[in-house]
C-alpha cells in the first residue's frame, strides 16, 4: 500500500506560535506593570540616596567630634573637608551657638566660629532627589547638629 504524500505545504492549523493580537496583549500587560512599578522604584532609589546622605553626615559629625576632642574648636572646611556625593551637596556651618539648622536659602557654607556646628545635605539641582518626600515633608534638605538634632525629623 503506497501512501501518497501531500504536495501541499505544512498546515498552520493547530500550530504552537503566537498571533499578533496575543503578542500585543502581552506587550500591553508588561507596559502596565512597568507604569505601575516605576514610581515605587524611583521612590526606593530616592530613599536609598537619602540613607547614604544620612550616613555621610553622621560620619562627618563623628569626625568633627574627634577633631573637637583633640582641639579647642570644631574643624573648619580647611581642616576637615565635607563629604561628597553625586546626589547631594554637603555643607557645614560652624556657629557660635547651637540652634536650628539653617534654612533652605542658607544651603551654602557660612563663616566659621568655634562652639557649634550643623551639617547640611542639600539635594543637587537637576536630579530626582529634589522630589524626595516622607509623609508630605520634603527631604531634599536635611540637617544634623552637634547636639544630634536631626531635621526634618520625619526624614530620619
Amino acid at each position: 500500500m503506497n501512501r501518497r504524500k501531500s504536495t501541499r505545504g505544512p498546515s498552520f492549523k493547530g500550530s504552537n506560535g503566537f498571533t499578533l493580537i496575543e503578542l500585543m496583549i502581552v506587550i500591553g500587560v508588561v507596559a502596565l506593570l512597568v507604569a505601575l512599578a516605576l514610581p515605587s522604584y524611583k521612590q526606593f532609589i530616592r530613599k536609598s540616596n537619602r540613607g547614604e546622605a544620612q550616613q555621610l553626615m553622621m560620619n562627618y559629625a563623628n569626625l568633627q567630634e574627634i577633631w573637637r576632642s583633640n582641639n579647642s574648636t570644631y574643624a573648619t572646611a580647611a581642616n576637615l573637608a565635607p563629604p561628597t556625593s553625586a546626589d547631594y551637596n554637603y555643607n557645614f556651618f560652624i556657629r557660635a551657638t547651637a540652634g536650628d539648622p539653617p534654612t533652605v536659602a542658607q544651603c551654602a557654607n557660612q563663616a566659621p566660629t568655634a562652639a557649634a556646628y550643623t551639617v547640611v545635605a542639600c539635594a543637587k539641582g537637576g536630579n530626582d532627589q529634589n522630589n524626595d518626600k516622607q509623609a508630605g515633608t520634603s527631604c531634599a534638605r536635611m540637617g544634623l547638629t552637634q547636639a544630634n538634632t536631626k531635621v526634618p525629623n520625619i526624614c530620619w
